[in-house]
């Protein structure tokens, strides 16, 4: 669902692919209170090739305008 301004309304899962498994890492949340947004899960860790982010790779961010 989206609102008057095409703004998402509802959860959206943060998944990361990892061996042959899709794995929810994350939820972003636009109705949060918070400035932050992203809710990362702990108990979920996230995998770099080569056991560390790589400047090659993009990150997508959510930011308020």
């Amino acid at each position: 669902m989206f609102d008057e301004h095409g703004d998402r309304k509802g959860l959206t899962q943060i998944e990361q692919l990892q061996g042959n498994d899709e794995v929810q890492v994350g939820v972003y949340n636009p109705a949060s209170p918070f400035t932050n947004k992203i809710s990362w899960h702990a108990h979920q860790p996230i995998y770099w090739k080569g056991s560390r982010l790589q400047i090659k790779y993009s990150l997508l961010f959510f930011t308020e305008v």
